[in-house]
């Protein structure tokens, strides 16, 4: 049987090794010059993915880069998960020069491997899966996703609008105040809000509060487009009640802005709050001569959100699916 963990040569001219924060810009390169192949866009940034690699939640031990005679970078694979190895996410690029020999496959081996490792080494019980996601135009990855028995799972939506005039007034309800980051920078409050906001969606992990709130906190370090103006906040009294945290500008198109979490708390459901803070958001974009505003939502959201977002104006513009297998 193959030790997928040591292997060190994949062929004749291919060799495996750890990767070093020394490859980040080759490994941005690969990424996009991937992406570009399948959907015409390259999202990946050096600061971006340096941010990723230095997360108090990410072991860049987890990964590893494949790469040429001439010590050229051609693949790229980590794996990841939250608090404990239950859901392992195994996310990799291959350079388009060099798909068909082998790189894909040995990667999703990889991680099957390194995941059953990782159970033994924290004792976990539970069911075990390795999970991992593409773009829908990705017909060379599914197709190694099929041939590994992975089944798909979720589908994921980006959503766009353009901001050609000036977007709907919010209309919140009377008894909230809104306010951002910048003036409420209580991070473990707006955490917890966006925590129990995300617990009905598809695939949440509880994780830790503590771990949780160092996570966000190196986001609010280190983040390219980190913006505390744009992080806004719904109040009720001393609660928060809902959050958009948006950024200014996105890798790929610097007059895009960006919504990376819209929530609303349970008890404040249904009175319009979601909608008046993507309009609120919207305007700010318009404001600052932002052009266009994008989101991710999960296709079969089981809080609606993909309703909410048709009726705010926005389309689909691209999907991701999610691929699962279950771990013997």
């Amino acid at each position: 049987m193959t030790d997928y963990l040591s292997l060190e040569q994949l062929s004749n001219n291919l060799r495996v090794r750890p990767v070093e924060l020394d490859d980040v810009t080759a490994v941005v390169e690969v990424i996009n010059l991937c992406d570009i192949e399948i959907s015409g866009q390259a999202e990946a940034s050096v600061s971006e993915l340096l941010s990723e690699w230095k997360a108090p939640n990410f072991n860049l031990d987890h990964s590893r880069v494949v790469e040429t005679e001439e010590g050229n970078i051609v693949g790229y694979v980590d794996l990841f998960y939250k608090s404990k190895p239950v859901k392992n996410y195994v996310w990799g690029k291959v350079h388009p020069d060099y798909w068909d020999k082998g790189i894909g496959t040995f990667f999703m081996n990889w991680g099957e491997a390194l995941a059953k490792t990782l159970a033994g080494n924290h004792s976990i019980k539970e069911k075990q899966s390795v999970l991992t996601y593409v773009h829908e135009n990705d017909a060379h990855a599914k197709s190694i996703f099929a041939d590994k028995g992975y089944s798909l799972e979720r589908c994921y939506l980006t959503m766009h609008i353009e901001l050609n005039e000036q977007p709907p007034a919010p209309n919140f309800p009377e008894h909230i105040r809104l306010t951002t980051f910048a003036e409420f920078d209580n991070l473990p409050a707006i955490w917890r809000a966006n925590n129990e906001s995300f617990r009905d969606h598809f695939g949440h992990t509880e994780i830790p509060e503590e771990e949780g709130i160092r996570n966000w906190q190196h986001i609010v370090d280190t983040a390219e487009f980190f913006d505390p103006k744009l992080w806004f906040v719904a109040m009720d009294g001393d609660e928060v009640a809902g959050i958009c945290l948006c950024q200014p500008q996105t890798t790929e198109d610097p007059e895009k802005g960006h919504v990376n979490n819209l929530g609303v708390r349970r008890p404040w459901r249904k009175q319009g709050l979601g909608m008046a803070l993507l309009h609120h958001a919207f305007g700010e974009f318009y404001k600052r001569g932002i052009k266009r505003a994008d989101l991710g939502v999960d296709a079969s959201s089981l809080t609606g959100a993909t309703r909410l977002y048709e009726k705010a104006g926005m389309h689909k513009t691209q999907m991701h699916e999610s691929y699962k297998k279950e771990l013997s």
